[in-house]
C-alpha cells in the first residue's frame, strides 16, 4: 500500500468515527455530539478563512500593495486602512476611530 491508500483508509476511517459522533445525538445532547459539532464548525471557519484569504484579501489587497503600479498601490491603501479602522472597534480605546467606517459618528 502507498501513502495515497493510507490517506484514503485514515479519511474514511476519521469520517465515519465524525458521523458516529453525529448520530450520538440520538440518545441526547451529549458531550460527544458537542464535539463533532464544534470540530466541524471550527474546520468550516478555518475554510472560510483560506478561501477569503487566497480568493479576495491576497490578490485583491496585499498584491496591489506590494507589487503594484503606484496608481495601483493608491487605491489598494484605501480599503487597506478602512479594514484598519475598522478593526479599531475591537478596542474600546480605539473604538471611535472605527466610526466613520461604520457611517456613525456616535461613540
Amino acid at each position: 500500500m502507498n501513502l495515497a491508500d493510507w490517506g484514503s483508509i485514515l479519511g474514511a476511517f476519521t469520517g465515519f468515527i465524525l458521523t458516529l459522533l453525529i448520530f450520538s445525538y440520538l440518545l441526547g445532547d451529549n458531550v460527544l455530539f458537542r464535539f463533532a459539532v464544534h470540530l466541524f464548525v471550527g474546520v468550516a471557519a478555518a475554510f472560510m478563512a483560506a478561501v477569503a484569504f487566497y480568493s479576495v484579501i491576497w490578490p485583491r489587497l496585499i498584491e496591489p500593495v506590494i507589487f503594484g503600479l503606484p496608481v495601483e498601490r493608491l487605491l489598494a491603501l484605501v480599503p487597506l486602512v478602512l479594514s484598519v479602522l475598522l478593526l479599531a472597534k475591537v478596542s474600546p480605546r480605539f473604538s471611535g476611530w472605527g466610526a466613520p467606517v461604520m457611517a456613525s459618528w456616535s461613540v
